[in-house]
């Protein structure tokens, strides 16, 4: 089932997901123009979790989503 996902779809979950995280700040000692952090943790089905490199492909598209995020809201995406 997952097997048949698109990249974009996946962003989109990601995306999701972080929304329903909420925002933090990552540390009190850091300015809060840089101290937002998004922490993430992903589940993965059975599934998905078949896939060579699935792990990698979805810390990939967070790490794709965080560097626009950072840039434009000073905001960071972390997977734990």
């Amino acid at each position: 089932m997952m097997k048949d996902l698109s990249p974009d779809f996946l962003r989109i979950v990601v995306f999701v997901l972080a929304m329903l995280t909420g925002v933090h700040n990552a540390s009190a000692g850091q300015s809060d123009a840089w101290s937002r952090t998004i922490k993430l943790r992903i589940a993965a089905d059975k599934d998905s979790r078949q896939r060579p490199d699935w792990e990698s492909e979805i810390r990939g598209s967070v790490n794709s989503v965080s560097a626009i995020w950072e840039r434009a809201f000073g905001i960071r995406w972390e997977v734990v």
